[in-house]
């Protein structure tokens, strides 16, 4: 049954349902980049692959993905039921690929572990490949994940007859870095974590969901659009929620558009506050436009930021604009030159522009590793081959990249982290370590 606010808008379908319909599919960057991930982790037998994303990124989502980009020659088993033993995840597991019925009494541990290994044996010879996925893996006991990791034991010499995907909220990550489940750590091949969708993302996704409703992304403006993202914090099912309940307003008070009071409201009704990460206002430095973020201290910074600000006239707009927190460099689109243009912003009334000079010469191997730890805390495990792609595309060596390319590489590596935020303040650690590079030389 249609929601009441479906005729009113003439569309045919609910767009905004929070259940995983495929026909509703938005891939941003980061989710495409997991599919990628995920599909290869599989195919090219890499034993452990960790998924992770705060609850509503589209995990699930992901999964059902997966499913259907693997072909007839994987088998899969998919399990999300609470499991509170090793012998639970055993009997789970059998049951999953048909090796045991439902109604048949329990076994013992050893009996389901030579009834799994001969069935990966039989499916290896066959040239079949075998996946486990196990979703809301950060509630599994340490005891039962490390019985996971002993199903990795499976494998011939050249290959792993068991690829064994956990997927999880953020917690299964910090999980994993914990002393005990090292020996997890180690064997994991691939690791992604679903970042919250950007404006941009966001729009499209609201746009798109509308359009396979039959409606169009016009019953929302810009700055319903701007609220329904700072308010879900970029997560698609609270902007599902979101939406959904401002349809519902707008057709409640005959309007004929979704403006951002209505949503203001919305995330009221629902206890929602504005994301810190999200709530942030572009600022036009004329180079690039800028991000206002509240940033950890990174240690010393550089000595540019201590300058005083530049005084201009108050204008009665600024007075009534709130006072934005400090900023993060945000390096401009320069190529090929001896310098690096970096623009600060302290808020929103004043910036600060200053010139750093890398110089001649070429880059250490100290820098691009630098770069590349930087550069997978946003992007994930793909950071080394992201930038040595780059490199390689620039026409230049790794072990020789000139100083007076930095800048360019920055901005080539660092397009498409699809959250701004993450994005600047990648730029910002990329570039205080070329500093104390520069400076140390």
């Amino acid at each position: 049954m249609l929601p009441i606010y479906c005729g009113h808008f003439g569309l045919t379908r609910e767009p905004f349902n929070i259940t995983p319909d495929p026909n509703f599919l938005y891939m941003s960057v980061s989710h495409r980049e997991a599919l990628a991930q995920l599909v290869y982790g599989i195919k090219a037998r890499r034993g452990f692959v960790v998924l992770t994303g705060e609850v509503g990124t589209g995990k699930t989502t992901m999964i059902q993905c997966l499913l259907d980009e693997l072909n007839s020659t994987t088998k899969t088993a998919l399990i999300f039921n609470m499991v509170v033993s090793p012998k639970d995840l055993l009997r789970y597991v059998c049951e999953k690929f048909g090796l045991v019925a439902h109604h048949e009494s329990l076994k013992e541990i050893h009996d389901y572990v030579s009834l799994l290994e001969r069935f990966l044996l039989e499916s290896y010879r066959k040239g079949e490949n075998v996946a486990l996925i196990i979703d809301e893996a950060q509630n599994l006991s340490t005891e039962v994940l490390e019985n996971v990791r002993l199903l990795s034991n499976f494998e011939t010499a050249q290959d792993k007859l068991l690829q064994i995907l956990l997927v999880g909220q953020p917690e299964l990550g910090v999980r994993l870095n914990a002393s005990e489940l090292r020996q997890i750590k180690q064997r994991v091949a691939l690791r992604h974590h679903l970042t919250p969708l950007s404006y941009a993302d966001c729009e499209k996704y609201i746009a798109k969901r509308l359009e396979i409703a039959g409606g169009s992304i016009s019953l929302f403006g810009p700055k319903a659009i701007d609220a329904v993202h700072k308010y879900s914090g970029g997560i698609p099912r609270l902007v599902n929620i979101i939406c959904d309940n401002a349809l519902l307003t707008v057709y409640a008070l005959r309007k004929d558009k979704v403006e951002a009071g209505m949503i203001a409201e919305v995330a009221q009704d629902l206890q929602l506050t504005v994301s810190p990460l999200f709530a942030t206002n572009p600022v036009d430095l004329n180079v690039e436009r800028a991000t206002s973020l509240n940033l950890k201290n990174r240690g010393s910074g550089p000595a540019d930021l201590a300058a005083p600000k530049p005084e201009r006239n108050v204008t009665a707009a600024d007075s009534t604009s709130k006072a934005q927190p400090d900023s993060v460099p945000i390096v401009s689109n320069v190529s090929d030159h001896t310098t690096a243009t970096v623009v600060y912003s302290r808020d929103a009334k004043s910036n600060i522009s200053t010139t750093t000079k890398f110089g001649s010469g070429v880059v250490s191997a100290q820098f691009l590793d630098y770069m590349i730890s930087a550069l997978t805390e946003a992007m994930g495990p793909m950071a080394s081959v992201i930038v040595y792609e780059q490199i390689a595309a620039m026409g230049e060596s790794v072990t020789e990249f000139p100083k007076r390319r930095v800048v360019e590489l920055i901005e080539k590596t660092t397009r498409e982290i699809s959250s701004e935020s993450a994005k600047a303040n990648c730029k910002r650690a990329m570039l205080e370590g070329m500093r104390g590079n520069a400076n140390g030389n």
